[in-house]
């Protein structure tokens, strides 16, 4: 029974050692596909070079590596124990920048109340000036037309006649 060979002349095994080596560019296909954004890329990008290092060395010793079969299997071990450190890497910065990012949004919506409740107390203050202030103007206005009235009429002006007494228009 003659044993199949690939391209350099390496057997190929019933495990595929020998022609499994696209396996491996396979996962890094899907690691690649999955991985968005400049986060994830920064974190799965060792994660490639260690797979791309992994394939080198089973085309590199291919022949080798079918003798000693187990340790190749240690070796996808490793590859998949690497893989899940940083995917679980990757899940942890991503859950920690929505923490954050939370956290912003929520101090961002408290001084936004703070600023509205600070305005509308700041409104009812001067509304409150406003109508002391029209209060104001019509006693002064009252009174100067009292005062008008009695100097048309003639009356003598004593010293009430002269100012408001106690800051108020005299009815």
């Amino acid at each position: 029974m003659s044993v199949p060979t690939d391209n350099q002349g390496f057997q190929q095994t019933a495990t595929g050692l020998g022609s499994g080596w696209w396996q491996s560019s396979a996962r890094l296909k899907r690691v690649r596909a999955t991985a968005r954004g400049a986060r994830a890329r920064a974190l799965l990008i060792p994660l490639g070079a260690a797979l791309l290092a992994g394939e080198r060395v089973r085309e590199e010793f291919g022949g080798i590596l079918t003798a000693y079969h187990h340790q190749a299997n240690g070796v996808s071990n490793q590859l998949r124990q690497i893989e899940r450190r940083g995917r679980i890497a990757r899940n942890r910065l991503e859950r920690e920048v929505r923490l954050a990012k939370m956290r912003l949004e929520r101090r961002w919506r408290q001084q936004r109340s703070g600023l509205r409740r600070r305005r509308e107390a700041l409104s009812d203050d001067l509304s409150g000036q406003v109508a002391t202030a029209q209060a104001q103007l019509q006693r002064t206005r009252r009174w100067l037309t009292d005062r008008a009235h009695r100097e048309q009429a003639g009356s003598p002006l004593g010293a009430e006649g002269l100012a408001p007494a106690n800051g108020s228009a005299a009815s």
